[in-house]
């Protein structure tokens, strides 16, 4: 099939609005949470029956669901090229945090 619009671009410039959901998988939703409804009673009984480790791993796969994800970030210093100042003020703040504490 050929498109009427060219690569890259739509027929809605400004994209979905914030929010929108995807309608082939708002029904898919409704019937797992239905499902996860109604078998999370048995979830004390399916937990006497796992070992340590499916434990472990199971909590750690809900996890995300639970608590915020944190990305790492990488931060760059180029000590070599900084001046005796801004190296002595870098220590200062340093040690007058630890005296904070």
């Amino acid at each position: 099939m050929i498109s009427r619009f060219k690569p890259g671009e739509s027929g809605n410039p400004k994209g979905r609005r914030p929010g929108a959901t995807n309608k082939i998988a708002r029904p898919v939703k409704e019937q797992l949470s239905d499902f996860l409804n109604d078998k999370i009673q048995e979830l004390p009984e399916i937990w006497k029956k796992l070992t340590p480790r499916d434990k472990a791993n199971f909590i750690k796969d809900l996890i995300p669901y639970y608590v915020a994800r944190l990305q790492s970030i990488q931060v760059g210093i180029e000590f070599e090229q900084m001046s005796t100042d801004q190296l002595d003020y870098i220590i200062n703040i340093l040690l007058n945090k630890d005296e904070k504490h």
